[in-house]
């Protein structure tokens, strides 16, 4: 079993072009693994490999993201609004937050069902502050003019 962290050799595997509707990295490839796949864990001080990676986009990028789902999209700015719950439809419901980019771009980002639960405004103090958000693998979508990133 593959374990984050850990290293490994992989053999018998497959690359092929990634055409999936929704990847998490913009990256043309995609490895195919099998029944056949073999997998070795390897010592871990063998190579020094960072175990995240996320790829933010500057705000001149994110219209051509607008109804694109190939490629997921992370948000990382300061935290300056939590929305209340909201009724969407007849089952779903939606909670707004709001951050500040590094780039001062203001970007509200909906969270759906169990997420939108969590991020309860109890947690938001706005005198002890700043707080730092980081979503990652969001949706951008454009409604009424206003452009939105969601993550479900």
């Amino acid at each position: 079993m593959l374990k984050e962290g850990s290293l490994f050799t992989i053999k018998n595997f497959k690359v092929v072009e990634s055409t999936f509707a929704y990847r998490p990295i913009e990256f043309p490839l995609t490895i195919i693994l099998s029944a056949l796949t073999v997998m070795n864990n390897l010592a871990e001080d063998v190579v020094d490999i960072p175990i995240n990676e996320f790829q933010f986009i500057k705000p001149t990028m994110i219209d051509s993201r607008v109804d694109s789902h190939t490629v997921l999209s992370d948000v990382v700015g300061c935290l300056y609004e939590i929305g209340d719950i909201e009724n969407c439809g007849s089952k779903s419901k939606t909670r707004e937050i709001k951050i500040i980019t590094d780039y001062f771009e203001k970007v509200k980002i909906t969270l759906w069902e169990e997420l939108g639960d969590k991020f309860a405004p109890s947690l938001y103090n706005k005198d002890v502050g700043p707080y730092i958000v980081i979503v990652t693998s969001t949706t951008v979508k454009e409604f009424c003019g206003e452009i939105t990133s969601n993550v479900n």
